[in-house]
């Protein structure tokens, strides 16, 4: 799974896995270019109760740390329940992305409508509206510090030391995702750890798309 951001949007809260309800545009393509499922086609956005996804979207956020909510994939009126949320708590109000998915954790080798068994899918999300529970988000780009605050430069720059020999930030963000998950936290320091959580995923998309030498 791979992801671009196309736009960065102006919400400063993400929607909580599970607990949040999400509202977005959506549109499905095949590898050789043709859409097969558009939220667009009607101008009706659709709403998603968390967690709903299939393992691609799910992977985006956990990057395989935790539990892919899988089941049974239906094509039939767009992504079924088990195609559309991790990537979604991650995106605030505004955000257009690019989602790619290989077939194994799309929908697999089956045949659909409109989608052959073993196709690889892009989807492309606009978050329109993020609802009930939320999280803060941080717009701190690690890569030049820009909007960071002392505290989250100060993050950056200690992940970034122990990372420098390469392969620290996916097992500590699989820390912080375990950590979130068995532990206790005030208010506050919940929201340091998702704070956390969302800079070392911008990191490993620097470092993923990085190109080797």
């Amino acid at each position: 799974m791979q992801h671009r951001v196309v736009e960065h949007g102006h919400g400063l809260m993400h929607a909580k896995n599970p607990g949040g309800l999400v509202e977005f545009h959506y549109q499905g393509l095949l590898s050789h270019g043709g859409a097969f499922t558009s939220t667009y086609d009607n101008g009706h956005t659709i709403k998603v109760l968390l967690p709903r996804a299939i393992p691609c979207w799910n992977e985006a956020l956990r990057r395989v740390a935790s539990t892919l909510y899988a089941s049974s994939a239906r094509v039939e009126g767009g992504p079924s329940p088990t195609l559309r949320a991790q990537v979604l708590p991650q995106m605030v109000e505004g955000d257009v992305w690019d989602v790619w998915c290989p077939s194994e954790i799309a929908y697999g080798d089956h045949n659909y409508p409109h989608v052959p068994g073993g196709s690889s899918i892009l989807f492309k999300i606009e978050m329109h509206h993020v609802y009930g529970e939320t999280k803060p988000t941080t717009k701190c780009l690690p890569a030049t510090e820009v909007n960071c605050t002392d505290k989250e430069k100060a993050y950056v720059e200690k992940m970034r030391g122990r990372d420098a020999d390469g392969g620290f930030l996916e097992p500590e963000l699989d820390r912080l995702l375990a950590l979130e998950d068995n532990g206790h936290f005030t208010e506050v320091d919940l929201d340091w750890l998702h704070i956390r959580q969302t800079l070392l995923r911008k990191m490993i998309a620097l470092e993923t798309a990085r190109p080797e030498l």
